[in-house]
């Protein structure tokens, strides 16, 4: 291979090397900006009071506010609550149990003793730390048996 041919192949893979290590760069780049949010002229500030609009002229630029300068006071979203069955104790359940699991899940569960309840009750305190106080648990099982004890 004669010493030009040489020194072209060397120069073609320094500008590849060059083109891989710019797209590295600049995907890199394009991450950290989509990562942080980081938008030029979309600056953040945050202030304690929501503008008012006083005149026309204010009410036709309001899109122009950045939407992290507008305060919210409270925002209130509707409450549903899960579909279960009447029983005693019904609220203490809901209150304990339906942050973990869906309602489906306990509906779909077969009909258990008392004994297999308080057992499985118990299993979800200590095995696997639900926060239930030790007065609820009683309570709980007598509802899971209310609704999906045995008939017989």
């Amino acid at each position: 291979m004669a010493e030009s041919e040489q020194t072209d192949t060397h120069q073609q893979h320094r500008a590849q090397r060059t083109t891989v290590i710019l797209i590295i760069v600049l995907a890199i780049l394009a991450g950290a900006i989509s990562w942080y949010g980081i938008r030029p002229g979309n600056e953040m500030v945050v202030t304690s009071k929501t503008p008012s609009i006083t005149s026309s002229e204010d009410a036709e630029t309001i899109d122009h506010i950045p939407l992290a300068s507008i305060a919210v006071d409270e925002i209130v979203l509707p409450h549903f609550e899960p579909i279960m069955p009447l029983g005693p104790h019904r609220e203490v359940f809901m209150t304990n149990c339906i942050t973990c699991h869906s309602p489906r899940l306990v509906i779909d569960q077969p009909h258990f003793s008392q004994e297999k309840w308080e057992e499985i009750v118990n299993k979800m305190v200590v095995t696997f730390g639900g926060h239930v106080y030790k007065k609820d648990q009683p309570k709980i099982v007598e509802y899971l048996v209310s609704i999906r004890g045995k008939t017989e």
